[in-house]
């Protein structure tokens, strides 16, 4: 009979009973250790086919009481970051006893049975590797005696705080399992002056404070004794705790060896602080050659540039260059740090970290978003962990995976996925397959690499109910996009089936035609298609409309519908854009990127989502604000609330009593960003309602009298966003505030009088006649464009000298039959 091997934990109690526990894992084993040690039992852990009697150790009891003892077996068994004396303690039944050091809950130094020393003895393990790398810490190391894991813990205290520090961070990464969320594994990793460390000193969020209070644990070594799914199970204790809880351990371990003098330090340098410092020790032309090689405070330039401007060779430069990113990563642990900063950012994310949240999360990184080519460049020089940058839809990204290997990956899936279509794979065997492609420590990429990678694929319902992949790729669609592609104009459905026949040799049905343009391709007109290339508005300007829009269609009433038409006359009239190509069909493709509005057909929009996730919504937007200290743009608001709370859909910012808009796209808190405080706010507001009720109108948005300005000290879209959250005022979507009593702005919008005045002529009018009447009835002055975007808006007619009402048909591009609009051509015929 073949015996099996087993891991024995044997458990003295109090009253000298004994419990045995078999283990069949390093957990079970870790678990049962550390809970005998937080007791005050004494535990020995054997490793074998069999084990000694349990009262053979009993007179081992008194003298290790809430320590665990190892039998050599155990003692190699176990791994190296579980330390125990060089010598044994004892000996029982011909097994030799050993004295486990750390990984137990407890940490201590190896003083009574520590080895003898030797004439020389060479640097070991990870403090070989750390003295390679620091040189200038050998003297430091020789004199403190450390040659090993052994000696470091034992003697660490006698080294300089910084060492200690730098010495700390290199062990934890080098012992580390990356990747791990073993809350025990980050405490046996910890250096000394670590786990030394008051729970009460730590930045802990109140909930996790709170536990570990009720728990009785005071210092970082406590932590050991329990393991992270012994956490989960305690009561309001789940994962984003645990999280917490490492980022805070993880924190600490940045700061270093903790020093109560700190806290009347002053405040930590940041990222871009401390890079400034250390380019600053460099001598003026290595400062100059790095700083432009990593686009710090100027643009980043090449090997070959630099080169030039020196009159040396690239190699020269890239020479020096490495002599001055040594001499940092030498001098000072900014490098160590930003990679352990990122690193306890990454840990448990079930969404990936855009590089502008960075600083949503962590202080250190205040002014990361005018520098993130130089985190990537010192990211780069870092070569354990391993983190890259990777944009992904127009968003920066860190992680640990790189754009080679993200446009590998998504390749290797595809190409997966064909196999798939072949075999019908079920959407759940798809999925898995797919995002097992990434690692385990690039998890938080696996949602959005899926997304990605089908979004060609087309899954179908099977009789059993499970969906399956049916195909893949786009067969026609890809013909008519590479057609409109090599187009310079977008292409009636009818001219793309005539060029597929003439270029592709392929013959292809109108409606075909018609319905993959539609697919991939964008509405330009009546049966006209085209791509993003072919728009003439780029893609800050299409962002920049989009919120706009957003903003104008998200503070009306839910049920309210609007129409692209009229929105265009809105862009026109508040002078969103200086385009002379956008008409209703970009406005309405440029809206079909908005998350936050829902489109009704017929180029009808309306809001989507619920008002309670926008409130939600709206509060943490609160929370950001007041973290960053200043105002931000919807940019930096949305990529920050992505970093904490993965929003990436339904996301809107609308003004409120604690919000406020201070620009188009630029959003601040009431009371700080403005120069007039809340407790004479009240004061403006009813100088402004003298204005208005002295004038007897709505005022425009560019109209605001000086005075009030100058008085606030605020813009007047600042002043605007106070005054429409006053029950005495109301904001309309042309930009006039009037007083709620009169129930309108008694003003003329531009759209409307533009209609009017096209719709009373007895003939058609000119241009400069339109413009003139128009600013007589509205008491305005406006640009040409704006006039022109409204006649554009109401589809109006231009016969090459005047323009008048034309006859627009009721049926939308877009909704309209092939058949319908085939009778509709001869019978204009």
């Amino acid at each position: 009979m073949t015996l099996p091997l087993r891991a024995y934990v044997m458990l003295r109690a109090e009253d000298a009973s004994w419990s045995v526990s078999v283990c069949r894992d390093l957990g079970a084993i870790s678990s049962a250790g550390t809970e005998g040690c937080k007791h005050d039992l004494m535990a020995v852990v054997h490793v074998g086919f069999d084990r000694p009697a349990s009262f053979q150790f009993e007179s081992l009891f008194e003298q290790y009481k809430g320590r665990v003892l190892l039998t050599a077996a155990a003692k190699h068994a176990l791994p190296h970051s579980y330390t125990s004396s060089v010598h044994p303690v004892s000996e029982v039944e011909g097994h030799k006893i050993y004295l486990a050091l750390s990984g137990w809950g407890y940490s201590i130094a190896d003083e009574v049975h520590a080895e003898p020393e030797r004439s020389i003895r060479r640097p070991e393990g990870w403090v070989r590797h750390f003295l390679s790398e620091n040189t200038d810490a050998e003297t430091e190391f020789s004199a403190a005696k450390i040659v090993d894991d052994l000696t470091y813990l034992k003697c660490e205290r006698l080294l300089s705080r910084e060492l200690r520090a730098k010495s700390g961070f290199f062990r934890y990464r080098n012992m580390f399992r990356v990747g791990s969320d073993e809350l025990a594994e980050l405490v046996r990793c910890a250096p000394p002056w670590l786990l030394e460390r008051s729970l009460d000193t730590i930045e802990l969020t109140v909930r996790v404070a709170n536990i570990l209070r009720n728990l009785e644990l005071t210092t970082v070594s406590d932590l050991g004794a329990y393991s992270t799914d012994e956490l989960l199970r305690l009561q309001n204790f789940g994962r984003k705790s645990v999280r917490d809880l490492f980022e805070s351990l993880l924190g600490a371990l940045n700061e270093g060896p903790y020093d109560p003098s700190d806290l009347f330090a002053s405040p930590e340098n940041s990222f871009v602080d401390e890079l400034d410092k250390e380019l600053a020790g460099l001598e003026q032309r290595l400062q100059d050659i790095l700083s432009r090689r990593m686009g710090f405070r100027k643009p980043s330039e090449t090997l070959h540039e630099i080169g030039e401007d020196y009159s040396i060779t690239r190699e020269r430069i890239r020479q020096l260059e490495s002599k001055a990113m040594t001499a940092i990563l030498k001098s000072s642990a900014l490098g160590e740090k930003l990679a352990s900063k990122v690193e306890a950012l990454l840990l448990g994310r079930d969404f990936p970290l855009p590089v502008l949240g960075l600083e949503a999360i962590d202080s250190w990184f205040k002014g990361v978003g005018k520098a993130i080519e130089p985190v990537a460049y010192l990211l780069s020089w870092i070569d354990e962990p391993k983190f890259s940058l990777v944009q992904i839809g127009g968003v920066d990204y860190i992680g640990r995976i790189s754009a080679e290997d993200w446009l590998h990956l998504s390749r290797e899936a595809k190409k997966m996925l064909r196999t798939g279509s072949e075999e019908s794979w079920s959407e759940s065997h798809c999925e898995m397959a797919v995002k097992n492609l990434l690692r385990e420590n690039q998890s938080e990429f696996r949602g959005m690499f899926w997304q990605q990678v089908t979004s060609h694929c087309h899954f179908v319902t099977s009789e059993d109910g499970t969906r399956k992949l049916a195909s893949m790729g786009r067969g026609a669609d890809q013909i008519v996009e590479v057609v409109l592609s090599e187009s310079d104009r977008p292409l009636h459905y009818r001219e793309i089936a005539k060029r597929v026949r003439t270029q592709w040799n392929k013959d292809i049905d109108v409606r075909r035609a018609h319905s993959a343009a539609a697919t991939v391709g964008i509405l330009f007109g009546r049966g006209t298609f085209g791509l993003q290339r072919h728009l003439n508005v780029d893609e800050v300007e299409q962002a920049s409309i989009r919120e706009e829009l957003e903003n104008i269609i998200l503070e009306g009433p839910d049920e309210r519908q609007w129409h692209s038409n009229e929105l265009l006359g809105l862009i026109a009239e508040r002078g969103l854009s200086d385009s002379d190509f956008i008409d209703k069909y970009i406005v309405d493709h440029i809206l079909r990127a908005s998350p936050a509005l829902r489109s009704l057909g017929r180029m009808a929009w309306c809001k989507a989502g619920n008002k309670t996730a926008r409130i939600d919504v709206q509060q943490a937007v609160v929370s950001l604000l007041q973290k960053a200290g200043t105002p931000l743009t919807s940019e930096e608001i949305r990529q920050r609330l992505i970093a904490l709370r993965g929003v990436s859909e339904n996301f809107q910012i609308i003004a409120s009593s604690s919000v406020i808009r201070l620009g188009p796209g630029y959003f601040g808190l009431n009371d700080r960003d403005i120069g007039i405080k809340r407790a004479k706010q009240p004061q403006l507001l009813d100088g402004l309602f003298e204005v208005l009720n002295k004038r007897g109108s709505g005022i425009h948005i560019s109209e605001v009298p000086s005075e009030l300005n100058e008085i606030a000290q605020i813009t007047p879209t600042a002043l605007f966003s106070i005054a429409s959250m006053d029950p005495r005022f109301q904001l309309n979507t042309a930009e006039y505030l009037f007083l709620t009593e009169w129930e309108s702005s008694r003003r003329e919008a531009l759209l409307d009088a533009v209609t009017r005045i096209l719709t009373e002529a007895n003939e058609p009018l000119s241009f400069d006649a339109i413009v003139q009447q128009a600013e007589f009835r509205t008491k305005r002055v406006y640009d040409r464009r704006a006039v022109s975007g409204c006649l554009k808006a109401i589809e109006a007619t231009f016969d090459g000298d005047f323009w008048h009402l034309g006859n627009v048909a009721e049926l939308d591009e877009e909704d309209l039959p092939i058949e319908a609009e085939e009778e509709s051509s001869e019978a204009a015929q």
